[in-house]
């Protein structure tokens, strides 16, 4: 927002139809954006903690020791800066919104605790017909994720599968570009996670696959 603006007052506070006043004006707004120090994203939320001085383990940040396990399977031991700093909070229920570099373990930062939630909350799932009926509404997801793509929506499904592998939830993923056939019977079958991209995901709520409410 800043960078935006600045370059457009540059742009346009020269202009000599303008006259000086206008330059002033300028020149007032930008050293007053320059006294206010530019916050760190969600420094209220997320408490930092360095990692590297004194790592946490997985298993001190109070998850499922199904999740624990899973995650150990998957050769992770200790818990990145983002991990720490957003698991405790998402396991209190808290909104979060954090950032962190590619490759620091954002996926897991909220899909554990996502699944940690969930399992505590065990509910049964509908049985399916068994003749087919196309009108049939297995239970509606309990946890809703949304990504831009289909690569990065099947990635984070994939990290669902891995984490909650020794767990009884259903996940699946649901895409634009195919056909939607096999995504509407998983969506039968009662699902707790659905990440979807948001074209297929309207998609299918308009013909009523999906219930949000």
């Amino acid at each position: 927002f800043f960078s935006c603006h600045r370059r457009h007052w540059q742009d346009h506070g020269t202009d000599p139809d303008r006259g000086g006043r206008r330059q002033r004006n300028v020149a007032q707004r930008q050293q007053k954006l320059r006294l206010i120090p530019p916050a760190p994203l969600c420094q209220a939320v997320l408490p930092r903690h360095n990692t590297e001085t004194s790592p946490i383990n997985f298993s001190a940040l109070q998850l499922a020791e199904p999740i624990v396990r899973a995650v150990t399977n998957k050769g992770y031991d200790t818990a990145t800066e983002i991990q720490a700093g957003a698991i405790p909070s998402a396991l209190e229920g808290r909104d979060i919104l954090g950032t962190a570099q590619t490759g620091t373990g954002k996926t897991c930062a909220f899909a554990l605790p996502i699944l940690h939630r969930l399992s505590l909350a065990q509910v049964e799932h509908r049985p399916r017909p068994k003749k087919y009926d196309r009108n049939y509404m297995g239970r509606p997801p309990r946890a809703l994720v949304l990504a831009p793509t289909r690569e990065l929506a099947t990635q984070i499904h994939d990290s669902f599968v891995a984490y909650g592998r020794n767990l009884k939830l259903r996940q699946t993923v649901v895409y634009g570009g195919v056909n939607q056939f096999h995504q509407v019977r998983a969506l039968q079958n009662g699902i707790d996670i659905l990440v979807a991209t948001p074209g297929r995901l309207r998609d299918l709520q308009e013909q009523g696959y999906i219930d949000l409410t």
